[in-house]
Parts: structure tokens; sequence; C-alpha cells
């Protein structure tokens, strides 16, 4: 593949320019040229999909691994479907028939629940063998995962519904779940599987838990008992990351004029480290550093009973790309890493001049 094509390519597209040169150069390079290691879950005889059938495709490996997690946070799939699927992509084996038919049920589901108007106007899903299932998921793979996704993000990009009604069985109602699952639910005791998939009166009690994290900002907004809508203003909080953690530090008052210091203090990990390694040398010298800050200055501890704090930072780690682990309130090696990574790259961009930052 010619990596300057490639690039090339995505400079045009995100330029506006949709002409058959660009497209058509994209295409090829994402479709027809990538290794071959991204094929998963399907070899690379799998014909590319809408135009340049015939054409070996490699690149659907992706799709179809972005479609299971999306799929998995709007609760189509288990999280047990969910580890089944990426224990096959670790051991370079294809998913099983069984776990290929539960993915592509769950994008006929979606596609049924989803009020998109385009997939009014396709064929519907056939119910004949697996391999006609797989191959009407295959052409409807890009738009799939496209709305998906808008349902599973919190950049803000889905539009509150001020004709929502609580309880119903849509799309969104499961968007609206995700979200508090995302909040509230208990991942490491793999309970999500057992969370309603659609958002219900019986999650009205975390929605009232949600405001009073956040300082009864939203108080007059909250739904009553046997409402049947809920407030727009309130999904849109559900629906933006950046809301309803601006909201959080309001209401926690970590802002830059804050008076005093915060830490957030937590223990990774027991490990064997190598005491003549730098980097444990370092990791010593700091923490003794912290001790000693922390020591003389008015502590404000999280000491992990915050866990709707913690998940929003790991939230917020995830949105910048730093973030790989589960959004669960637990501070651990990977939030600790992103962490790491995220200071490195504002101190080498330039943007934060405090020396402190080497101190974390």
């Amino acid at each position: 593949m010619d990596p300057a094509a490639l690039i090339e390519a995505c400079a045009r597209l995100s330029k506006g320019d949709r002409s058959g040169k660009a497209t058509a150069l994209l295409s090829s390079s994402v479709e027809q040229e990538m290794t071959v290691r991204y094929a998963m879950p399907f070899p690379e005889h799998v014909e590319a999909t809408f135009s340049g059938r015939g054409v070996h495709s490699r690149t659907r490996r992706g799709q179809w691994h972005e479609l299971v997690q999306h799929l998995t946070d709007l609760a189509y799939l288990t999280p047990a479907d969910f580890q089944s699927w990426h224990a096959a992509r670790a051991a370079n084996e294809e998913p099983t028939a069984d776990l290929l038919g539960k993915v592509v049920a769950g994008v006929a589901g979606f596609v049924g629940e989803d009020d998109f108007p385009d997939f009014r106007m396709v064929p519907p899903p056939p119910t004949g063998s697996l391999s006609q299932r797989v191959r009407w998921t295959e052409d409807m793979l890009s738009p799939v995962v496209y709305r998906l996704a808008g349902y599973t993000n919190f950049d803000g990009d889905l539009e509150p519904r001020p004709d929502y009604r609580i309880g119903e069985r849509s799309a969104y109602g499961r968007s609206l779940a995700f979200r508090l699952r995302v909040f509230f639910a208990d991942y490491r005791g793999a309970h999500t599987d057992r969370q309603a998939p659609y958002f219900t009166h019986d999650h009205l009690p975390l929605v009232y838990l949600l405001d009073n994290a956040l300082g009864n900002w939203y108080r007059d907004l909250l739904p009553g008992r046997d409402a049947a809508y809920l407030h727009v203003n309130f999904q849109a909080l559900l629906l933006d990351g950046s809301l309803i953690f601006g909201a959080y530090r309001r209401a926690n008052r970590f802002l830059p004029d804050s008076p005093g210091r915060y830490y957030l203090q937590y223990r990774l990990p027991d490990t064997d480290p190598d005491p003549a390694d730098e980097v444990t040398r370092r990791e010593e010298r700091l923490s003794r550093r912290a001790d000693r800050h922390i020591e003389r200055n008015e502590l404000h501890e999280d000491t992990g009973t915050n866990r709707l704090g913690v998940r929003l930072l790991q939230l917020g780690l995830w949105r910048a790309g730093f973030y790989t682990g589960v959004l669960d309130g637990a501070f651990g090696i990977l939030s600790h890493r992103a962490v790491l990574a995220l200071v490195d790259q504002e101190r080498e961009a330039g943007e934060w001049k405090d020396r402190r930052l080497d101190r974390v």
C-alpha cells in the first residue's frame, strides 16, 4: 500500500472532496491494499462492499470489530459474546457459526429499531441461510456501524428527542440505558448482561442518583415516578460527555480557581519491580515526593468510593484516545498509563508549562 496515496486521499476527503478520484483512491487503499491481518473475521477473498464486487477486500475486520463493540454496548450482544469474539480474534480464528449468527441477528434487530430513513429503503434482513444473512450484513456494514457509533459515543452528536417516551423499545431507548450503565453498572461482576436493555422507569433511581452527584443542578428536570417523558435537557446531559463532565466539576469545585489542591490516590496491582530499573527508581522518588505534598496540604482525597468521578475521568481519557479499558470506576494500571500518556503528550506539545506535571 502506498502510504502517501492514503494520506492524500484522507486529506482530500477531510476538505470535502468527494470526487470520483478521491473516493476511488481511498477505497482502493482501504478495501484492497491493506495487509492481510486486517481480514478478520473473514479471509481475504471476501468481496468488497457496495462497489467493486469481485475484488478482494481485506479491511472489513476493523468495521466488524467496531460493530461487535457497539452491539454489545447497546445490549444486542452480551459481554460473553463480546469476549468470545475477541478470543477468536486473538487466536487468529474465524468466529463460530453460532456467534456469527448472534452478530447478524443483532444487526437485524438494530436496523428494525433504528429510525434511520435509509434503512427503510433497503431490502429487509433475509431469514434464510447464515451465508445469506452474513452477505446482507456485509452490504449494510458501513451505514450500520456509522449509525451505531452515534448511539454509543459521548460527543453530543445524537440529538435529544422531545417525543421520546420512557420505556420505548427503540435504539434510542437502548442508547439512554447504555449511558446509565456506563455511569453505574458493575462491569467487574459481569452484571451488565442482566441490566434492562431499554431505558425504563426502573432507571429513574439512577437518574436521581446522577443528579445528586451533580449537585442537584437538574432537580427541576427530573421525571416523576409515573412520568411519560424524559426532559430534553436531561437527555442532552446523558448524550454529551463534555456537559456531564462540566457539571461534575462544577458540583465538586474542580475548577482552576478552586482553593487548595486535589489529589487522586490509588494503588496499582502488586508487581515485582527491578530495584535497578530507572523507571522503578523514578516512581519511588515521585511517590516519596507525593507523600510529602499530601502531608503538608489540605487533602481532598478520592479513595475509590467516588466511582462516578473516576468513571468520568476514564470517559474523558477514552474520548481523548488514551484509555482502552472498561469504564468501571476502578483506577488501575490502564487508567494510570492513560494519564501518563496524556501528560506526556501535552508537555511535548508545549501546552502545559507547569513542571509539577513531572511529579505525576
